[in-house]
């Protein structure tokens, strides 16, 4: 994706770019029962301002393990790691051989 010279000037201006429509509402709603979920926890990574409130900050979401770790995380970072396989595979085939 690029951005147009007035999406760079908006960021640098704001801080931030909204994207309308770059993540659907299925995956919207996703998210937010995931984070339902995790702001639930009693953990470690899940920072809170007073006891009992609110989360602050959820840590290690992106990891594999523990209490905090997000299978729709997983399941984004292995259709990822799904489609650069995919992708090198079919490079690595491609190609053939010159011979010399």
């Amino acid at each position: 994706m690029r951005l147009a010279q007035n999406q760079l000037a908006r960021f640098d201006r704001d801080g931030f770019l909204p994207l309308p429509g770059l993540v659907g509402a299925e995956e919207v709603a996703l998210l937010r029962s995931e984070i339902d979920r995790l702001g639930a926890l009693e953990d470690e990574c899940v920072v809170r301002e007073t006891a009992g409130g609110p989360p602050r900050t959820l840590f290690r979401v992106h990891e594999s393990d523990g209490a905090t770790a997000s299978p729709p995380s997983r399941a984004r970072r292995a259709s990822s790691a799904s489609r650069s396989r995919r992708c090198a595979t079919r490079r690595s085939t491609s190609t053939t051989p010159r011979s010399t």
